[in-house]
């Protein structure tokens, strides 16, 4: 099998935590690099992916992930370190609950809160009236109905333990990014590998 099979079909690291993980790369760099990859330049699906052309003023390809199976990436990494992971994404039609994806770096989910990773879905009240009653004149919660736009969003913990973006360490060479469906389809334009905020510390996080 090549490499862009096994990184569908290989299963997840287990029991790795994230602050393990961090603890294991405690000496790693932060290289203030920036690789982008581009969502229609996937290597591998599962099945046949539809690509959407300047979708809702996004210009450029944008893929449509299904509610099921996986999409895999390539890329390079000129210099090792811990990259953060940011994704633009639009919360395509589904059934209304948020986005989850396992993301696999290499064939494997490098630590447990890389799986299940949450993209929201935007909502907003379906009056513009600032406060609402009941026929007893008592205030209700308006209604919400969803309104989705292009987001950017970082790969994050989505139990919400860790603050802040989550971090990745790649090495030098070449590499595979894959996404796993867990729930609801969404639309991708691209991913980047980056430096979003300035690293905390293992100790500064083990305080947190």
């Amino acid at each position: 099998a090549s490499l862009y099979e096994e990184a569908i079909s290989l299963p997840a690291a287990q029991g790795d935590t994230y602050e393990a993980y961090r603890q294991q790369h405690a000496n790693a760099a932060y290289p203030d690099k920036k690789v982008e990859i581009e969502a229609a330049q996937y290597v591998s699906a599962d099945d046949t992916l539809t690509v959407l052309q300047d979708y809702e003023g996004e210009k450029g390809a944008s893929v449509l992930l299904p509610e099921a199976g996986s999409v895999v990436w390539s890329f390079s990494i000129e210099e090792a370190g811990m990259y953060n992971l940011q994704f633009l994404y639009y919360p395509y039609e589904g059934g209304g609950s948020s986005i989850l994806r396992n993301i696999r770096l290499d064939d494997v989910i490098p630590f447990q809160e890389s799986a299940e990773v949450s993209f929201e879905r935007i909502w907003i009240n379906q009056s513009s009236a600032s406060t609402q009653t009941d026929i007893k004149g008592n205030e209700i919660r308006p209604k919400q109905v969803e309104k989705p736009a292009w987001t950017t969003k970082m790969a994050m913990d989505s139990a919400g333990y860790y603050t802040g973006p989550l971090y990745y360490y790649l090495e030098a060479g070449e590499h595979t990014i894959a996404l796993e469906a867990v729930r609801e389809p969404m639309l991708l334009r691209r991913m980047v590998f980056l430096q979003y905020e300035k690293p905390q510390s293992y100790q500064e996080l083990k305080e947190e």
